[in-house]
């Protein structure tokens, strides 16, 4: 599935483990279901996905973060590792996409020195140098290159790129990618490498393939509410790690559906009694809920009076 134009999505995200106490390697993360951000027992998840077609996410790696657990490494190392470990099983194939979590040097830094196509979004406050040798914060490049307000603002914005190189690293030129949705509106900084940089990608489909991105923050939905994967009733580290892999090769298979060799079995679905009539939204949760009510239907209680 993995050739030069595939996108990469990958995230970390968190198995929040409030009541748990004596679980293998439990660790301490912050709850993403929880709006306060709370501190939490539970594991990190590294995640990466291939994107193929309009919402096909095939899983290439589910791992625990061990640093989470005590374990004597980091979890910038880890990411290496993994990475590393997913870019020898696809000869270096595909753009990986991250979100601002991985906007840090000891990151960056290395993927550049072994060439790997990434594209990650920006928070705006690192220095970078321009082509004339000067640093500059990218929040204040970023007030510079902002084009004035027309008569009339596009509909899809507008968008200005400049070629960047990274204060620690200066033989590998970046492209610096600025998009503003609304003329008031903070910009929406992308960092691409220049392996990432082949030719007919213009500043434009940068932005489109990171709204590709978006679609792993389903993926993260469906592996924790559609497989209750928080709710797992094991406890030491190797069989958390075996159900993780069962739940990426279930995953896997109900992304399937997505080929056109699954439309007779999705036209079932689709038409089947039990189906209520709403409108198909995410199609991977509702593929996976139709197949649960299927498989585990809820029995029909008569509860009429003699």
């Amino acid at each position: 599935m993995i050739n030069e134009d595939t996108l990469i999505v990958a995230d970390l995200t968190d198995l929040s483990k409030p009541w748990a106490k004596k679980l293998d390697g439990l660790g301490r993360v912050h709850d993403g279901s929880d709006p306060k951000q709370s501190i939490q027992p539970g594991y990190m998840v590294l995640e990466a996905y291939v994107r193929v077609g309009k919402w096909q996410l095939f899983p290439l790696k589910l791992e625990l973060l061990k640093t989470y657990s005590g374990g004597p490494t980091s979890e910038n190392a880890e990411i290496l590792q993994y990475l590393r470990i997913v870019q020898e099983a696809t000869d270096g194939k595909g753009t990986w996409l991250w979100d601002r979590g991985a906007d840090r040097n000891e990151l960056m830094l290395p993927w550049l020195r072994q060439q790997v196509a990434f594209v990650i979004r920006q928070r705006g406050d690192r220095h970078v140098r321009l082509a004339d040798g000067s640093e500059v914060l990218m929040n204040d490049l970023a007030q510079r290159l902002k084009p004035s307000r027309p008569r009339r603002w596009p509909k899809h914005g507008q968008t200005r790129s400049i070629e960047v190189w990274l204060p620690g690293d200066a033989e590998h030129p970046l492209l610096l990618v600025l998009h503003w949705r609304w003329p008031n509106s903070e910009p929406f900084m992308l960092l691409a490498s220049p392996t990432a940089r082949r030719p007919g990608r213009r500043a434009e489909w940068f932005l489109k393939a990171y709204r590709r991105r978006w679609g792993v923050e389903d993926a993260t939905r469906g592996i924790k509410q559609m497989f209750h994967l928080e709710l797992f009733l094991v406890r030491t580290w190797r069989a958390i790690r075996r159900l993780l892999t069962l739940v990426a090769v279930a995953f896997f298979w109900l992304n399937l559906w997505g080929d056109p060799k699954f439309q007779r079995l999705r036209n079932a679905l689709l038409h089947h009694p039990w189906r209520l009539p709403k409108e198909v939204i995410y199609v991977f949760s509702w593929i996976a809920s139709q197949i649960q009510q299927l498989l585990h239907p809820r029995p029909i209680i008569n509860l009429q009076m003699n």
